[in-house]
């Protein structure tokens, strides 16, 4: 699979809230007040590729991909601070 395929099933996976887990908020508008500023996501896509992303509030975004399931976990437990 391309890259540019890649991205475009993991977004579209991500706007569909179709992934596994998420961590942050990009709302500053939230009453929760769980704003961070950037939002961590991690999922499978339709063809079975394990992915996280990464956006922040500037409009900045990363697509990452694993071979194992225990690398995505941990990445996501790094990056969002569990």
């Amino acid at each position: 699979m391309d890259q540019e395929a890649f991205e475009s099933d993991v977004w579209q996976s991500v706007n569909e809230s179709t992934y596994t887990d998420q961590w942050g908020s990009l709302d500053d508008s939230s009453p929760d007040g769980d704003y961070t500023g950037m939002v961590f996501t991690v999922g499978e896509t339709w063809q079975g590729t394990l992915y996280g992303t990464e956006e922040n509030t500037y409009g900045q975004r990363a697509v990452y991909r694993f071979e194992t399931e225990t690398g995505q976990r941990e990445w996501f437990d790094a990056v969002a601070g569990a």
